[in-house]
């Protein structure tokens, strides 16, 4: 990737794998909303010659400010108010697209990097601050000529940034993006070599709409906020708990986009074609997640234990699989045992099966929950509100187990403790 824009302006950016038809309708989406809202703005993008035509339409809109066109002068101007806008043919971003778009209610970015497979790798970003590095380092690619204006190369527009972007836009454009990949799921349900990949397509759109219902209330609960602290008599105490409101929706966002990402990426090594042949080596992975949440365990002054025999079997689940699978029950364990306490991570082999047991001395889980405990967004009893959850962690498990043919068993006592037994098969060859 472009080392000029990607580690010195998307450093912290999330990116997630996307095939061109889905790159087209998430673009699509954004379009859609500029027009439906009629937002009057600036935009600056670079698109291949077969996705222009996504903003032919688009541009001959009256309320669209300018239009600033990088990379190969097109074959026809779309319009007058396109400022083609050339790039060295030495810059990093010859294999990159790009959506920028400023207006006084929204501010965004979309990146995408061009793999060697023909998908993308994507990311967006609704941060003026961070749109604006963008564009002053797309300033370095051009190459001045004499048609390039003063506009281009100073960088300046009539319209300024806005402040915030209003939330309401943001959880728009976000129902729309899934709306659009929605509409185009079927061109994947049936790719040689990935059995059941409908149920698992269907899985992801019921996660997908979920999520996007449980991030617009933080979206909406920071604009109530941000929308208070404009008050000109508010006493410090208030703006205190208004800027606290702030942040812990931005925590909780951000949590909820993470949990996107890896959603995403879960789904995309499970359509890969190679998935069939991905085994974990299981030895690796173990003692790699353990050492990590063994200073975490240290610093709750939990006991970490692990009984792991030497020379342990391949099982049929990637890498990144097993991994999240064991860090999110160890969050668990951590999370809901008190300090003091004690876990014990063990594995043994049954009949051609790996069975990997995790005990804990936690709070427990009661009886009446444990049939729900594996539904996205349930959150159950927690008697200690310090420890805040999403109720995604074991939702995820139980689908990365099923998609590799294993399954999960808890047992829990109330005060006393919980078992949880992930079972993997072993690969044969």
């Amino acid at each position: 990737m472009p080392e000029s824009l990607i580690s010195q302006v998307l450093r912290d950016c999330n990116f997630i794998t996307f095939s061109p038809n889905k790159l087209k309708a998430i673009i699509s989406s954004w379009l859609e909303l500029l027009a439906q809202e009629q937002l009057i703005c600036t935009v600056w993008l670079k698109f291949p010659s077969n996705f222009l035509g996504l903003v032919d339409s688009y541009i001959h809109q009256k309320y669209v400010e300018e239009v600033y066109l990088y990379g190969e002068f097109p074959s026809k101007i779309l319009h007058k108010k396109t400022i083609w806008v050339d790039i060295t043919k030495q810059s990093s971003l010859v294999k990159e697209i790009f959506f920028v778009l400023r207006s006084n209610r929204l501010s965004g970015l979309l990146f995408a990097h061009t793999e060697e497979t023909g998908e993308f790798q994507l990311t967006f970003n609704f941060e003026s601050g961070i749109c604006q590095k963008f564009l002053e380092r797309l300033q370095d690619s051009i190459a001045i000529n004499d048609q390039t204006t003063l506009e281009v190369l100073t960088g300046q527009t009539s319209l300024g940034w806005p402040k915030f972007s209003d939330s309401g836009l943001i959880t728009n454009l976000l129902l729309k993006q899934t709306k659009a990949l929605e509409e185009i799921k079927d061109d994947i349900y049936h790719i040689p070599g990935i059995p059941g990949l409908k149920k698992v397509i269907e899985a992801q759109d019921d996660f997908l709409q979920q999520l996007s219902q449980e991030m617009s209330l933080p979206l909406t609960n920071m604009k109530t906020a941000l929308s208070l602290l404009k008050s000109t008599t508010l006493k410090l105490q208030q703006r205190q708990l208004y800027l606290e409101i702030v942040q812990s929706q931005w925590e909780l966002q951000f949590i909820l986009w993470s949990a996107l990402v890896e959603w995403a990426e879960i789904k995309r090594i499970y359509q890969d074609t190679n998935f069939a042949k991905a085994n974990c080596e299981l030895e690796l992975v173990l003692f790699n997640v353990i050492a990590l949440y063994q200073s975490i365990a240290q610093d709750k002054r939990i006991t970490l234990e692990y009984d792991l025999p030497v020379g342990l079997p391949k099982v049929h689940c990637p890498n990144y699989y097993l991994q999240r699978v064991l860090s999110h029950l160890l969050d668990n364990s951590l999370k809901f045992t008190p300090d003091g306490g004690k876990i014990s991570l063990s594995c043994c082999i049954s009949l051609n099966k790996l069975e990997l047991t995790i005990l804990d001395t936690g709070i427990g889980i009661k009886k009446n929950e444990l049939d729900k405990i594996f539904n996205s967004f349930y959150r159950g009893h927690n008697p200690n509100k310090d420890h805040f959850g999403l109720g995604l962690g074991l939702s995820i498990v139980k689908r990365i187990l099923d998609y590799c043919d294993g399954y999960i068993d808890i047992k829990s006592t109330i005060d006393q403790g919980s078992r949880v037994k992930v079972v993997l098969p072993i690969c044969i060859s």
